[in-house]
C-alpha cells in the first residue's frame, strides 16, 4: 500500500473524511469545481507537451489562458512527472504522486480556486502542506537539486480570468524534518487500513466539515450536527509542527491504532450478496418479512365515446382554414436580403505573422501594457487564429516569443 500527498492532506483536514473515502470505500461525486480543475489540467499538459492548444471557447480554457504567462513555451520543461513507490529512505512509506512541471530547480502545480482566501501562504507550502513538502524532498533526495524553489499558479474559477502565483523557496533542513514527520503520519495511514478500522472511531474534525464545498460524508458521520462550525481556514502553524516537536521529546500527538479501540474479525473483507465490500464494522439486519395479501386485480370497463352529431344549417358553403397563417405584410419599403457568399468570394485568413504584427502594433500604441500583458494578447491572438488549429503549437510559440522579444525592445 502507499501514500499520496493528497490523502495525507485529508487526513490533516479530518481524519474521518479520509476514512470513509481510503478504508470504507464509500463512493463520492465528483463536484463541478473538481470536474473543472481536472479539465484544466488536462489543457495545460496538452499544451506544454505540444500535442496540443488552449480551448479559448471552453471554461476550461479561458480559466487556464492566464497561466501562460508564468510556465515556459512548450516542451521546455518536464510535464507531469508520475511518481510511483518512492520511499525517502529505507522502511519509509511509499508515496505516489504527480508533479504538473519540474524544470531546473523549480517545481510547479496548477490549483484552481473561487477566491483568493483558499490560497497557501508560501510559509504554509514550505511548513505544513503535504504536498509541497513531499515535493521539495523529492527534489532534494531523489534529484539530487541543491535547491528547491515551489510555484503554486492558482487559477481563479469566477469573475474575470487570472493567475495569482505563490513561490516558496524550500530550506534543506526544514524540509527533511517535515517529510519525517509526514512519514510518521502515513505508518499510521497504513496501519489504520490494514486493520480496516471503523471510521467513525478515528477522530473528527467538526470545523472542517464546511471546507471544499462541503464533506461528501456528512449524512454517515455521527458528529452532533451543532457542532458543524463551517469551514476552516489554512494556518501557518499546525499538526506538523505539534508532530516535528513531539517527536523530540519522545511522545506522539497522533491518533496511533493502540489509541483506537479496533474490533478486527477473521476475514475483514466481506462480499456481500450483490457484490458490493462490506466492513465487518458495518451493522448487519435481519431481514423484514410482512405478510401481504394479494387481490386480483380487476380492469376498468371503458365504455366508448359517442361523439353528438351536429346539424349544419343550410344555405351556409364550408370554407377550408389552413393549419399555419400566414404573417400579415410589413408596412414600409421592404429589405432584400443579401445573397450569401461564395466560397470564391470569402476572404481569406491572414497568415499567422500578419496576425502577430499586427497586434504587437496595436499594443504598442497602449503604453500602460506592461511586457506580460503583451505577451498574454499576442497568445490569445495565435489561438484564435485558423492555422492554430492545423499547425504545430511550438512553432507559433517561438514565432510569439520572438515577436515579443522584439516589441519589449522597440518599447
Amino acid at each position: 500500500m502507499h501514500v499520496s500527498p493528497t490523502q495525507a492532506d485529508t487526513v490533516l483536514l479530518c481524519w474521518r473524511k479520509w476514512a470513509f473515502d481510503k478504508i470504507a470505500g464509500l463512493p463520492r461525486k465528483e463536484s463541478p469545481g473538481t470536474a473543472l480543475g481536472s479539465e484544466v489540467h488536462g489543457q495545460l499538459e496538452r499544451w506544454m507537451l505540444g500535442t496540443g492548444t488552449l480551448d479559448l471557447a471552453t471554461k476550461a480554457g479561458q480559466v487556464a489562458f492566464p497561466a501562460l504567462a508564468h510556465i515556459p513555451l512548450p516542451r521546455r520543461a518536464r510535464a507531469e512527472l508520475a511518481v510511483d513507490d518512492w520511499h525517502p529512505w529505507s522502511g519509509a512509506a511509499a508515496w505516489t504522486f504527480r508533479i504538473d512541471l519540474v524544470r531546473p530547480y523549480r517545481i510547479t502545480d496548477y490549483k484552481t480556486a473561487r477566491s483568493p482566501e483558499y490560497d497557501k501562504s508560501a510559509k504554509y507550502l514550505t511548513d505544513q502542506d503535504p504536498q509541497g513538502i513531499v515535493y521539495g524532498a523529492y527534489a532534494y533526495l531523489a534529484l539530487s537539486w541543491p535547491e528547491v524553489e515551489l510555484q503554486w499558479i492558482y487559477l481563479a474559477t469566477t469573475g474575470r480570468p487570472h493567475a495569482r502565483p505563490v513561490i516558496a523557496s524550500h530550506d534543506q533542513e526544514n524540509c527533511l524534518t517535515r517529510i519525517k514527520a509526514l512519514d510518521d503520519l502515513a505508518g499510521v495511514m497504513l496501519a489504520h487500513r490494514s486493520l480496516q478500522t471503523e471510521p467513525n472511531r478515528l477522530p473528527a474534525s467538526p470545523c472542517s466539515c464546511g471546507a471544499y464545498g462541503g464533506c461528501p460524508y456528512a449524512q454517515v458521520c455521527d458528529v452532533d450536527p451543532l457542532l458543524r462550525l463551517g469551514r476552516r481556514k489554512n494556518s501557518d502553524m499546525g499538526i506538523l509542527d505539534k508532530i516535528a516537536s513531539e517527536a523530540k521529546a519522545g511522545r506522539s500527538v497522533i491518533p496511533t491504532v493502540v489509541d483506537v479501540p479496533v474490533e478486527i474479525s477473521a476475514s475483514p473483507i466481506v462480499t456481500g450478496p450483490a457484490g458490493q465490500k462490506e466492513l465487518p464494522w458495518a451493522k448487519k439486519t435481519a431481514p423484514v418479512v410482512v405478510d401481504t395479501v394479494v387481490e386480483p386485480v380487476v380492469e376498468p370497463v371503458v365504455e366508448p365515446v359517442v361523439e353528438p352529431v351536429i346539424e349544419q344549417p343550410t344555405g351556409i358553403v364550408p370554407v377550408s382554414v389552413p393549419a399555419v397563417l400566414p404573417d400579415p405584410p410589413k408596412k414600409g419599403r421592404s429589405k432584400k436580403t443579401p445573397a450569401p457568399l461564395s466560397a470564391t468570394t470569402e476572404p481569406a485568413a491572414p497568415e499567422v505573422e500578419t496576425v502577430i504584427e499586427h497586434t504587437v502594433e496595436d499594443c504598442l500604441r497602449k503604453t500602460y501594457m506592461s511586457d506580460t500583458d503583451i505577451r498574454l494578447s499576442i497568445i490569445q491572438a495565435v489561438l484564435s487564429s485558423p492555422q492554430c488549429r492545423t499547425e504545430d503549437p511550438v512553432i507559433f510559440a517561438a514565432r510569439l516569443e520572438q515577436y515579443v522579444r522584439d516589441g519589449a525592445q522597440c518599447t
